[in-house]
């Protein structure tokens, strides 16, 4: 039951009454609308005190309970907001917008479930409410449940067919279902909707990346960098995409953009090395991993490039050491140890070689390359005796022998490996030279798994006359992109 002002507030009528709840209601009305005024203003505090003002002459007043649950959320006050919106629905069940913004109001204090909730109660009131299909989407895919987000996204689609946010999170959660070509179809969607809409357009090339389009994936990077020279990340990505076709110039040169935009960047650090590195200009390599360190000491795959640059230039003890910290921080990095053995092999430290060698196997029991730089070194070591030795290396193996492989470093956007550099032929004999070590491939930023603000849907009462009830107009929030 409604509880209005009692007693007549200062300038109100008072006997109580009809005329009474009539004027409070007439008081109601005025400070939520009062309370809009000022929230579009910016002057968030005092929309508060309004809207408190209007529940005081009006108790069970929805909409000024809806209206205080979006400023209070509009403040950081989210729990604050979901009690409110809580209310709301307490009182007008069916208020499909209080549903839709409690569920990002829990989302935002981690409560998943309930928010997935709060978004199906949304639709069962108002199925046609697409920004609650696309916050389910949302919600679904960031739980794993990626076939139940497509099918909601691609509701909301047909209710909104030119909302590029929603076809670009329906490429996502595509492409998180392995479904590639179907994924590139929804970026390309979206950007031709919206042409400037920059996470579709770098979420189709990181796609056309993936599936090996590089001339494409190349010419969209360079199509977002013409509109936002200044995005670290994305000169990065084209510096990766082109040093894959073998442009390593234009590689550097995309690198050195990002660096110099960002220059915290540790990857992109690291894979300038590389790119110098396949260049020849071990010494720029060196700097450039070391540059990685800097920002981030623990980083394992710039020690383990290091530490193959330095042993290209037979500075073994330092080598060594980089091979140490790498497998300090990352203590299954087989290949670090696979290298670590060939530098110590190669200062004539046959036993310490041999524990590296099966350290390497240990982590890797299929790494035929430590099997057989194995088997060399105890052939080395005990003048031959290791034949006997049960490892089985076949003759395809034994033509690769030694060579210290390099391991495939972590590509979250999955993009494919460049092809690696010839190797010398080796001997089939014992040698004291195994093919050198290669540097890691370059490792590429993270990916987000959205790009895009959540929907926050706004629901104003507006009263066109003192005496008429409050009518409602709504303003539905539209998503907004922030991963640039």
């Amino acid at each position: 039951m409604a509880v209005y002002g009692s007693g007549g507030p200062a300038g109100g009528p008072g006997g109580g009454g009809k005329q009474e709840q009539q004027w409070c209601l007439d008081q109601a009305h005025y400070y939520c609308n009062r309370g809009n005024t000022l929230e579009e203003s910016g002057k968030i505090d005092a929309a508060i005190r309004a809207y408190r003002a209007a529940i005081t002459y009006h108790s069970e007043y929805p909409d000024a309970h809806y209206n205080l649950g979006i400023a209070l959320k509009n403040r950081g006050y989210v729990e604050e907001a979901i009690r409110e919106y809580r209310r709301t629905i307490t009182i007008k069940p069916g208020h499909a917008d209080a549903h839709n913004n409690l569920g990002v109001a829990l989302e935002e204090k981690g409560y998943v479930d309930e928010a997935i909730l709060a978004y199906a109660k949304a639709i069962e009131h108002n199925s046609q409410h697409s920004e609650a299909h696309c916050n389910l989407a949302d919600s679904l895919q960031s739980v794993g449940r990626l076939d139940e987000a497509v099918k909601e996204y691609h509701i909301a689609i047909a209710q909104n067919p030119g909302d590029a946010d929603t076809i670009n999170n329906l490429g996502v959660a595509l492409e998180a279902k392995g479904q590639l070509k179907e994924a590139i179809l929804a970026y390309s969607t979206a950007v031709a909707n919206k042409p400037e809409h920059w996470d579709a357009q770098c979420n189709l090339a990181d796609a056309l990346h993936l599936r090996g389009d590089l001339d494409k994936a190349a010419e969209v990077y360079k199509f977002i960098l013409k509109y936002n020279p200044t995005n670290a990340q994305i000169a990065s990505s084209l510096g990766n995409v082109l040093h894959a076709k073998g442009n390593h110039a234009e590689a550097l040169a995309a690198y050195e953009v990002a660096v110099k935009n960002n220059p915290l960047d540790t990857i992109t650090h690291n894979n300038m090395g590389i790119v110098l590195q396949t260049m020849g200009e071990v010494r720029r390599a060196i700097a450039a991993y070391q540059g990685a360190l800097r920002q981030d000491p623990t980083y394992a795959i710039a020690h383990y490039n290091l530490g193959v640059a330095l042993q290209s230039q037979q500075r073994l003890d330092e080598a060594i050491a980089a091979y140490r910290t790498a497998v300090k921080h990352r203590p299954a990095y087989a290949d670090a140890y696979n290298n670590m053995g060939y530098a110590l092999q190669s200062k004539g430290d046959y036993g310490a070689a041999i524990a590296a060698y099966e350290e390497a196997i240990k982590l890797r029991p299929d790494f035929t390359s430590a099997q057989a730089n194995l088997k060399h070194a105890l052939n080395k070591l005990d003048g031959g005796t290791a034949k006997t030795i049960d490892l089985i290396v076949s003759s395809e193996d034994q033509s690769d022998r030694g060579a210290a492989s390099a391991a495939r470093a972590p590509r979250p956007n999955g993009a494919p490996r460049p092809p690696a550099a010839p190797r010398p032929p080796a001997s089939r004999v014992a040698d004291d030279r195994v093919a050198p070590p290669k540097a890691e491939a370059p490792e590429h930023h993270a990916k987000p798994a959205q790009h895009k603000a959540k929907a926050h849907a706004l629901h104003k009462e507006k009263q066109p006359d003192k005496k008429d009830k409050a009518k409602g107009s709504f303003f539905g929030g539209m998503f907004s992109a922030s991963w640039l």
